[in-house]
């Protein structure tokens, strides 16, 4: 059932910020001393017309989140990749509804469904 303080995403804006780490950190037999962000500018909007703007920031820690064989500047390149389908999508989810839910929605049906075409559009290459 809709209710007046459902919210549906409109906008999104995306940055990518490159930080330096203080100390250098291994992951595996990965060292790191920097880390590229990912950080976000939300727009939602309910029925009435009234609206907001939210933040939201993580690192795109490659060694951390995607362990592989493949040299570390690819992967980078392919989790950026990835990182702005995931914006182009969330900027056209048609799902309103308690932020929560829109959420839960997103992570259980857009998710694995973007990550399954973006891996297939790599071609046999090593999966995300």
């Amino acid at each position: 059932m809709k209710k007046s303080t459902d919210i549906g995403v409109k906008d999104i804006s995306l940055h990518f910020l490159p930080v330096r780490t203080r100390i250098p950190l291994k992951f595996g037999p990965e060292t790191t001393t920097r880390v590229m962000c990912a950080r976000v500018r939300m727009r939602v909007e309910n029925s009435r017309g009234a609206f907001a703007y939210g933040w939201g920031e993580t690192p795109l820690n490659v060694q951390w989140v995607w362990v592989g064989s493949l040299p570390l500047a690819e992967r980078e390149q392919e989790l950026e990749k990835f990182t702005l389908t995931l914006a182009a999508a969330w900027k056209n989810f048609p799902v309103e509804g308690h932020p929560m839910e829109i959420s839960h929605e997103f992570q259980e049906h857009e998710l694995p469904r973007l990550l399954k075409e973006h891996n297939a559009r790599r071609r046999g290459a090593e999966p995300m």
